[in-house]
């Protein structure tokens, strides 16, 4: 009998331990969170011992809630071989949890170094540059021996500059409000025609810097206008910069489902290993040209409005970035 007794104990022993192993796994596996995986561990505690339910509470203490009519001895068993394994994985889950959020506010927090140190670099240098050009203006123009010519190159000199000022600092805003997720689109039905033309526009550039090619006739987006002429200016005016003394191509098309518009510049393209890096807040090429910002907003604001844009380069050969609108996110012009 008592040896009998002692195989009883010795399988019921087993089989709580491979209950636990597989609870387990249920328990720690990959990255969830510890609440979501509470229904799926209560149902096998359930099924193991032939129950209607289990419940796993995790205040005040982590602990298995049986229901009532459960046999005294299934009860005992459970409390005993059972609970003080769950138990214990349910504590571990949970300072799992704890870590995880250390972790992930760690890197939030460093990230958040990052992007300040990042902003002051170019608060300090792309600043700078348009402000210094300003003020030289600023003390030339008070001469009384300029004459008609130079008086009004120099105010054009100011009136470039201080655009290249404005649009630095809409995007210094505009990377903001998307650190904030405070960009929320504000769709409408929106010509892509008009977008590429109030874009150029408002980059007000020698006249031959874009080349336009607009298929006729082309789906009128559903998409926020404002934001999505923000986009293209960006793209515009990163590819202007790189593709001088030759015009950029500026080509918008349907091709089957999809609505594309392609910005072709002539410069020197991109290394593969940078087509995602070029998209990142404040990254900048070996020749340190632009201030970072650009191409990140242009992406922040196409994913917003249900788009998506990448770069097709091949170095030495000039830098495509390419927009894509499905369709179903279209309506016939």
């Amino acid at each position: 009998d008592r040896a009998r007794a002692r195989a009883q104990e010795a399988e019921a022993r087993r089989a709580a331990a491979d209950l636990a192993n597989e609870l387990a796994r249920s328990l720690l596996r990959g990255r969830g969170r510890l609440a979501d995986s509470l229904p799926e561990v209560a149902a096998k505690l359930a099924a193991a011992f032939d129950l209607p339910w289990a419940r796993i509470e995790l205040e005040p203490e982590p602990h298995a809630v049986l229901p009532d009519d459960t046999p005294a001895d299934r009860r005992r068993h459970i409390e005993e071989f059972v609970l003080p394994s769950v138990e214990a994985l349910l504590g571990a889950a949970k300072e799992r949890d704890a870590l995880l959020e250390d972790v992930v506010e760690t890197a939030a927090l460093r990230r958040s170094d990052e992007l300040k140190t990042a902003l002051l670099r170019a608060v300090s240098h792309d600043l700078r540059t348009p402000l210094t050009a300003i003020l030289t203006a600023e003390e030339a123009l008070r001469s009384s021996r300029l004459t008609p010519e130079e008086h009004d190159e120099l105010v054009d000199d100011v009136g470039v500059e201080a655009r290249r000022l404005s649009r630095l600092i809409d995007k210094l805003l505009d990377l903001s409000r998307m650190e904030a997720e405070g960009i929320a689109p504000r769709p409408q039905s929106c010509s892509l025609a008009e977008v590429v033309e109030a874009a150029i526009d408002h980059l007000a550039l020698p006249e031959g810097t874009f080349r336009v090619t607009l298929d006729e006739p082309l789906p009128a987006i559903v998409a926020d206008a404002g934001q999505l002429e923000r986009a293209l200016g960006n793209l515009l005016e990163n590819a202007a910069r790189f593709s001088a003394p030759h015009p950029v191509s500026v080509r918008a098309r349907r091709v089957g489902e999809r609505v594309l518009v392609r910005v072709v510049d002539r410069g020197p393209g991109i290394p593969p290993a940078d087509a995602e890096r070029v998209f990142e807040p404040f990254h900048r090429g070996e020749d340190q040209r632009g201030s970072g910002l650009g191409l990140a907003i242009a992406r922040g604001f196409i994913d917003a409005n249900g788009g998506r844009v990448w770069a097709e380069s091949v170095p030495g050969q000039g830098t495509a970035f390419v927009i894509e609108f499905p369709i179903t996110a279209a309506v016939p012009a």
